[in-house]
């Protein structure tokens, strides 16, 4: 079986990345907080590479319902959205391939921020330094019980089907289905409560589908009464995730696998 080593981003691409990634705003940093800024990157970037191109597939399991779907996550384009420089998250269910939806990416100061709309909140999804222990949160503002409630439905909704609220237009039956565009699908399974934990820090993982990583980062969070976990391998980004995790379902009720990625893995 092939075990796939860490891959260190070097700090020629942080350099040459930096002013793509690193939140760009109307505002240039002074060279005390580039440097700084370097630094953080360099942290984020090796367990989320961002870099156009980029791309992974997953297999996602319902182990409620016994059933199966397939998505694949790109990194696209650096495109200026409110005045910043950020990338495209593009979401793609492979089941429904015209289902083509798209999140933001952007660094700022020590954490990767994602957002779905120009006028939404942006959320941290990894804050450094990555240090067993430490937590952060994702939004400034608390999120409540039914906030999770419903970010956890919508996040189901989204990674299993692509369908998230969009009105549906073609008739269920067709073998082709069209949604409008009046909400875009979650591309992050990030969800439940707005504490993160990094739970572990170079953990080897294994994938269903064999793949081995050596250099993995967990994190964690609550959802109610379950756990949520996120596995970022170092160079590859995120390579699994496992939602509400309980007694009754210890691999999750809802676990996304990485099974290929480009560059290839």
């Amino acid at each position: 079986m092939k075990r796939y080593p860490s891959i260190l981003i070097t700090l020629a691409l942080s350099m040459l990345a930096l002013a793509g990634f690193y939140g760009c705003s109307d505002d240039s940093p002074t060279d005390a907080e580039l440097s700084s800024g370097i630094d953080a990157f360099n942290a984020v970037v090796e367990y989320f590479p961002v870099q156009e191109g980029v791309s992974a597939d997953f297999t996602i399991t319902d182990n409620v319902n016994s059933s199966e779907g397939h998505q694949r996550i790109c990194i696209g384009k650096s495109v200026r959205v409110n005045g910043r420089q950020v990338y495209q998250w593009l979401f793609t269910n492979l089941d429904y391939p015209s289902l083509v939806d798209t999140g933001y990416l952007y660094g700022e100061n020590n954490a990767l921020y994602y957002f779905e709309l120009g006028d939404s909140q942006a959320e941290r999804i990894l804050e450094a330094p990555f240090i067993q222990g430490r937590s952060w949160e994702r939004y400034d503002v608390d999120i409540t019980a039914e906030d999770e409630e419903e970010t956890y439905t919508y996040a189901l909704d989204s990674n299993l089907t692509g369908y998230n609220g969009k009105e549906q237009v073609d008739d269920p039956q067709d073998d082709y289905i069209e949604y409008n565009e009046s909400a875009p699908a979650l591309t992050t399974p990030v969800t439940g409560s707005n504490e993160l934990k990094i739970r572990a820090v170079e953990e080897a993982l294994e994938t269903e589908s064999g793949l081995e990583f050596d250099d993995c980062l967990r994190v964690e969070n609550l959802d109610g009464g379950y756990v949520n976990r996120y596995w970022y391998a170092a160079g590859v980004g995120l390579v699994r995730y496992a939602l509400r995790i309980s007694e009754k379902y210890p691999e999750g009720e809802i676990v996304g696998e990485v099974t290929s990625s480009s560059p290839s893995l």
